[in-house]
Order: structure tokens, then C-alpha cells, then sequence
């Protein structure tokens, strides 16, 4: 009977050290699974974070480039949630007067407005959405703003150009 015994012990020795053989490794590799599992949750939660809003804009940007103005509402919309960042509303304008939603990016240019009434990006993009809604009058208070701010703006003294043009051309009608 001790024989059998032996034996047994020994059988169960033998299976304990194969099963902590199979084991080590598996636990191991599933403590790296979660330790990647882990870092990926922080690095998403530091996207969100203020120090990270290059991040966003360039993705932004790209998604922009790419025509996915959807992507980029959505994103900018969820960051601006946690950041209120001009350049956010300012990028928004840009997606919804592409969608011809021109209320809606009047909106947001004029939050950045309200936050920074110098911001050159949105007294541009809302003056390009006073003449896509035939609004010459205010576009060209809008790109005068910006020459006062920056005389040397060659884009503003163009459009107050064309619009000047215009006019001259519809009164002579």
C-alpha cells in the first residue's frame, strides 16, 4: 500500500510542477494583456486632456482633409466638453459652413468671438458666411475688422476688393 501511495504522491508531484510549467507563462502573458490593456485606457483619457488639444486639432485636420466632417464634429464636439478651446469652435465653423449648416457655424464663430473678438480665423471664416448668405454689408465690416488688426492681411483687402466690385457692378443695374 505505501508503494501505491508513493507513487500517487509522486503522479501528483509530477502533475503540480507540469501545471505551474503551463501556468507561469499564461499568467505572465495575461498580466502583460492587462498591463497594455491598462496603458491604452490612460493614453485615451490624456488624449482628452488639455495638454493634448495638438493631438486633437491634427486629427481633426486630417479628418478634414479626408472630407469626414461627421468624424470631425463629433470629435471636436466630445474635446469641447472637456476644453473649451477656440480653435475647437473654430474648426467647428469650418465643418458646418462645409455642410452648409450656416447658422450653426455662425454659432461657433461667434463663441470664439465672445472669448477673443481679434481671432482673425473666425472674423474670416464668419465674414466667407455673410457672403455665402449675401450679406455684403456685414462681410465687409467683417474683413475690416481684420485689416485693422492686420493690415498686411492679403486675403481680407482681396475680398473687400471683390465685394466693392460687386456692389459697383449691382448699382449700376
Amino acid at each position: 500500500m505505501s508503494y501505491y501511495n508513493n507513487i500517487i504522491i509522486s503522479m501528483l508531484t509530477l502533475y503540480f510542477i507540469c501545471l505551474l510549467f503551463f501556468l507561469i507563462p499564461i499568467s505572465i502573458l495575461i498580466t502583460y494583456e492587462i498591463n497594455m490593456l491598462i496603458n491604452l485606457y490612460y493614453l485615451s483619457i490624456k488624449i482628452k486632456s488639455e495638454k493634448n488639444d495638438i493631438i486633437v486639432i491634427n486629427l481633426v485636420k486630417l479628418y478634414i482633409r479626408r472630407r469626414r466632417w461627421l468624424f470631425s464634429i463629433r470629435l471636436l464636439e466630445d474635446s469641447l466638453s472637456h476644453n473649451g478651446n477656440t480653435n475647437y469652435y473654430n474648426y467647428l465653423g469650418i465643418c458646418y459652413s462645409t455642410l452648409q449648416q450656416y447658422t450653426i457655424a455662425r454659432y461657433h464663430y461667434e463663441q470664439v468671438l465672445k472669448i477673443d473678438p481679434d481671432n482673425l480665423m473666425s472674423l474670416s471664416g464668419i465674414a466667407k458666411l455673410y457672403i455665402l448668405t449675401n450679406q455684403s454689408d456685414k462681410a465687409f465690416e467683417a474683413y475690416m475688422k481684420i485689416l485693422n488688426i492686420d493690415p498686411k492681411d492679403k486675403s481680407a483687402k482681396y475680398n473687400i476688393n471683390q465685394l466693392m466690385r460687386s456692389h459697383n457692378r449691382d448699382s449700376r443695374i
